[in-house]
């Protein structure tokens, strides 16, 4: 194996001394490219702050440098705790759109007209309770 810097093999012990665990690494790290991983190893000393940013990148799609801005602004403090009424206002918004779909869907395939309120209030009941499954799986 030639062309191995000394700076890459330093990156290269580091790496294994950080991530021993070697499920972790198949699993979250090995989908990080290695000027992430270098970033992970520079900017933070604490194993599970590290998983968290490298799971977060994987999962957002993070390049090196937003996953440095996103360290530097230390964004694993910050986690759920911003104020906004973003999430009400976006499930009244989806509520309605998905009330639309469901009325044309119905009207479409011949529902009786008499029972149309009901089932889309039926479909937006179970949106709902998926959307909540679905949100507390990802968290």
């Amino acid at each position: 194996m030639q062309g191995l810097s000394p700076r890459n093999l330093k990156y290269m012990r580091a790496f294994a001394a950080a991530w021993p665990d070697r499920r972790i690494v198949q699993r979250v790290i090995a989908q990080l490219p290695w000027r992430q991983n270098i970033a992970l190893l520079e900017r933070l000393n604490d194993e599970q702050t590290r998983l968290w940013y490298a799971e977060q990148g994987v999962r957002h799609g993070w390049s090196q440098p937003i996953l440095c801005l996103q360290i530097d602004s230390r964004a694993h403090e910050r986690r759920g705790k911003a104020l906004t009424n973003f999430k009400a206002t976006l499930r009244d918004n989806v509520r309605a759109q998905l009330r639309v779909i469901v009325k044309r869907i119905l009207r479409k395939y011949g529902y009786p007209p008499d029972k149309q309120e009901k089932a889309t209030q039926t479909v937006l009941e179970q949106a709902e309770v998926l959307s909540e499954l679905w949100a507390a799986q990802s968290e």
